[in-house]
């Protein structure tokens, strides 16, 4: 018989799991049986006997027992309050791909030492990075975080460093999106908009631009370094499916629909980029709602071109795509978008 209440605490509907080398999707178990959907839409039947003392590796949530934990100290200035420190390290830990989001991290403040505070940082990592590159990558990730708040980690003081080398150049911007695509149907009027609310981000390498799964409703510009975009799959684990660099945009998608992002862009080489959000495109939707049509049909032809170059894994042999097809695709990203952005349907 399975055993609801240990089965519950590992796993749950949805969840893919990997049972008698069989692979598949949670869709219904109780104590008498357990119902799988595979990669083909399939259903696979186990009783509950079948699976009573059987081996289950949950590939979407890892088993706490299999789950590599890593343990860190780090030392701040004494100057930072325990408040505000264990929010740098809480922000820094979240901005990592490796860092498993199914294991709550913990923070403790533990001694003092001279002039510094030490913590102690437990965390959850997944099974693709070693306890050394996860070192490196925290750090890193705790420099870049006090370096964007302007503080010094040797004082905790604030510095300039970051004032001068994040000073943003609006006619920079405004002449990056003339030249993007998604953004040459706006006006004059609308990018100075834009360009004048843009948010300048500066990233370091491991540290995401954004990451999957994650529900954000902004899109990024990439002005200068580089990032993987990585995807997740339960029994493959993390794979590259493109690079992006100077000029290029990622999360289009979440920006004008909402959806959770359908990748991560993990940073390969120290990055800025800008930032612009749902409540900078919105007043400009508004006046002009006429846009939502053209982004739609924007929207699904990158989208088309994009599949058709993971499949290929290249951008040489691209066919042409349908008109038909764009049109079927653009239909729905309109009515996504008219919803995220609660306008209403002409």
């Amino acid at each position: 018989m399975l055993n609801e209440t240990v089965f519950k605490k590992y796993f749950k509907k949805g969840d893919t799991i990997r049972i008698h080398q069989k692979i598949g999707k949670i869709l219904h178990f109780n104590k008498n049986s357990l119902l799988l959907e595979n990669e083909n839409g399939l259903p696979i039947f186990f009783s509950g006997n079948e699976i009573g003392h059987s081996s289950i590796e949950n590939l979407s949530r890892p088993l706490s027992e299999n789950q590599p934990l890593q343990t860190l100290e780090i030392r701040l200035p004494l100057s930072i309050s325990p408040q505000i420190a264990k929010e740098i390290l809480q922000k820094s830990l979240q901005s990592l791909l490796h860092v498993h989001n199914h294991v709550v991290p913990k923070i403790q403040l533990t001694k003092f030492i001279k002039n510094k505070s030490v913590y102690r940082l437990t965390f959850g990592i997944t099974h693709e990075i070693s306890f050394g590159e996860m070192e490196d990558a925290v750090f890193s990730a705790v420099w870049y975080e006090f370096f964007r708040r302007g503080l010094s980690l040797e004082t905790g003081q604030k510095t300039q460093n970051f004032l001068e080398t994040n000073t943003k150049n609006t006619e920079e911007v405004i002449n990056f999106m003339k030249n993007n695509e998604l953004f040459k149907i706006f006006s004059e009027t609308d990018l100075q908009e834009l360009a004048q609310k843009a948010k300048r981000h500066f990233l370091g390498t491991s540290e995401c631009l954004g990451k999957e799964g994650e529900k954000r409703d902004s899109l990024f510009f990439v002005e200068s370094g580089k990032a993987d975009i990585i995807i997740h799959r339960p029994e493959k684990g993390f794979i590259k499916v493109a690079e992006i660099g100077a000029n290029d945009i990622f999360g289009e998608m979440a920006l004008l629909t909402g959806e959770h992002r359908s990748a991560s862009a993990q940073v390969t080489q120290e990055m800025r980029a800008y930032e612009i959000s749902k409540e900078d495109v919105l007043p400009i939707l508004q006046r002009q709602s006429t846009l939502i049509d053209e982004l739609s049909r924007l929207l699904a032809r990158r989208q088309l071109q994009n599949q058709q170059i993971l499949n290929l894994k290249s951008e040489e042999n691209l066919i042409e795509i349908e008109e038909s097809e764009i049109q079927s695709i653009a239909d729905k990203l309109q009515n996504l978008m008219v919803h995220f952005f609660s306008f209403e349907k002409s």
